[in-house]
C-alpha cells in the first residue's frame, strides 16, 4: 500500500465514511475506491481526485504527496501547539518560541504524539 492510499484511508475513516459512501460522493463504484485504498491510487482520474479531496476535506496535493498546502492552516492544532510550548518552554525568547511551536505544529498536522519531553528535545536541538 502506497503512503497515498494510506492517507486517503485514514482520511477516509476520519471522515466518518465507509468505502462504498465515499464511491457515491465521487461517483465512482465502490470497487474503485477500494482500489485506490489498496494502492492503486496513480490510477485516479483527475476529476475523481479532486471530488476526493472536496469530499474528505482535504487537497489534492496533500492526498497525494503528504504535504498541506502553505494557504492552509489548521488553526485547532497551531493553537494547540502555542498552549504545549507555553506550558513548557517559559523562559524562551519569542522568536525561540515561535520556532518549536512550528515544529510542534507540523508533529500534529502529522499525527506524532507531542508530550513535554518531546517539546524539550525540539528546545535542545534547535
Amino acid at each position: 500500500m502506497t503512503s497515498a492510499a494510506r492517507r486517503l484511508k485514514k482520511l477516509r475513516s476520519k471522515a466518518g465514511l465507509n468505502q462504498s459512501q465515499l464511491a457515491r460522493s465521487v461517483n465512482v463504484t465502490r470497487a474503485a475506491a477500494s482500489r485506490w485504498e489498496q494502492g492503486d491510487i496513480d490510477s485516479i482520474l483527475a476529476r475523481n481526485a479532486i471530488r476526493v479531496a472536496d469530499t474528505l476535506d482535504t487537497s489534492v496535493e496533500y492526498l497525494f504527496t503528504g504535504k498541506q498546502p502553505c494557504t492552509q492552516i489548521d488553526v485547532d492544532a497551531l493553537s494547540r501547539a502555542i498552549r504545549i510550548v507555553e506550558q513548557v518552554l517559559k523562559n524562551l525568547t519569542p522568536k525561540g518560541k515561535a520556532t518549536i511551536v512550528a515544529l510542534v505544529y507540523q508533529l500534529i498536522l502529522n499525527d506524532q504524539p507531542v508530550s513535554k519531553n518531546v517539546v524539550r528535545q525540539l528546545k535542545e536541538a534547535a
